[in-house]
């Protein structure tokens, strides 16, 4: 759902491969050798080596600025390009998923039941 709501759900992005590097802590290197270590069940990049170098996901995601953690590195002459898919870390409710879902005639109890499986919904007094 959140594919048919959000505006730019892919997005690409480049910068300078000393920019990249800088940004990441890496020494400069003219090459780029990615490895993909564990994705989410989102398909967010949970760990990863770049040139050797373990990273968290997460930590790429923040140092880079991106718009989520699932995302692909290619190397492009001087330059990294950057493809990234959806917004933010796939933790918790989408809002653009929720949007979507609404859209599509789900209530208030299926969406949240959708985003947080096991769950029971109380009232309080």
């Amino acid at each position: 759902y959140d594919e048919m709501v959000a505006r730019a759900f892919y997005s690409t992005t480049s910068m300078s491969l000393q920019e990249f590097y800088d940004k990441l802590g890496l020494k400069y290197d003219k090459g780029l050798e990615v490895l993909v270590l564990e994705r989410s069940s989102s398909n967010r990049i949970v760990k990863l080596k770049i040139n050797g170098q373990e990273f968290l996901g997460t930590d790429v995601y923040k140092k880079l600025g991106l718009r989520s953690c699932d995302f692909e590195l290619v190397l492009v002459g001087d330059n990294v390009e950057i493809k990234t898919k959806g917004y933010g870390h796939g933790v918790g409710m989408s809002q653009y998923g929720a949007q979507g879902m609404a859209k599509n005639g789900y209530n208030y109890k299926e969406i949240l039941a959708h985003y947080y499986g096991g769950t029971e919904l109380k009232k309080l007094k």
